[in-house]
C-alpha cells in the first residue's frame, strides 16, 4: 500500500504548494460519510420499503428525512475535522521531502518561500495512500486531518537515494 506510492530508494521533492479547500473539504466528508453512513441508508431503506408496499407518501417522509440528516452531518464534518489546528496545517502553504520507505518531512513556508516551521511523519503513521487524477492523498492512522493532498505538478525532483550515499537522478516517478 504505502510502497506503491514511491519506489524503495526515491526522494521526492516538491516545490510550495497549497492544498484547496475544496479538495480538503470532499476528502474529509468522504471519510466522515463512511461512518455515518449507516444513519442515513437504514431510516432510507425502510421508508423506501414503506413507500413501494404501504403508500407512495413514504417517499416524502424519506426526502423529509434525508434533508434534515445530512446538514447535521456535513456539520458535524466541518466542526470536527474543519476547524481544527490539523486542519488549517493541512491547508497551508508548504513543500514536501518525501524519502520512499522512512520519512515525509513538511516545511511549512510562507509567501517569501522561507521555512516557519517543519514537521515529520513517519511511514508507518500512514494509512493509506490514493492516487488521483491530478494528485495523491495521503492518509494518516492517528490524525484528525482527513490527510496530506499533494498536487502532482508540484513535483519537481526525483532522484534514487543509494546505500553509498550518492544519488542518480531520475525522471520516471509514475513507473
Amino acid at each position: 500500500m504505502t510502497e506503491d506510492f514511491v519506489k524503495k530508494g526515491k526522494v521526492i521533492i516538491t516545490s510550495p504548494f497549497k492544498s484547496s479547500a475544496t479538495e480538503y473539504f470532499s476528502l474529509a466528508i468522504t471519510q466522515n460519510i463512511k461512518t455515518y453512513l449507516w444513519i442515513i441508508v437504514i431510516p432510507l431503506l425502510i421508508f423506501s420499503s414503506l413507500a413501494l408496499f404501504v403508500n407512495i407518501r413514504w417517499i416524502f417522509i424519506a426526502l423529509i428525512f434525508l434533508f434534515l440528516v445530512a446538514p447535521f452531518i456535513i456539520a458535524n464534518t466541518y466542526f470536527s475535522k474543519l476547524l481544527t489546528r490539523e486542519a488549517r496545517m493541512a491547508l497551508s502553504r508548504k513543500k514536501l521531502r518525501v524519502v520512499s520507505g522512512k520519512i515525509i518531512e513538511t516545511y511549512f513556508v510562507d509567501e517569501n518561500d522561507e521555512i516557519t516551521s517543519t514537521e515529520h511523519i513517519q511511514f508507518s503513521d500512514i494509512k493509506d495512500i490514493r492516487e488521483r487524477a491530478n494528485s495523491w492523498i495521503i492518509e494518516l492512522k492517528d490524525s484528525s486531518i482527513g490527510g496530506i493532498i499533494i498536487p502532482k505538478q508540484t513535483i519537481v525532483e526525483i532522484y534514487e537515494q543509494q546505500n553509498d550515499g550518492n544519488s542518480t537522478n531520475s525522471s520516471n516517478f509514475f513507473d
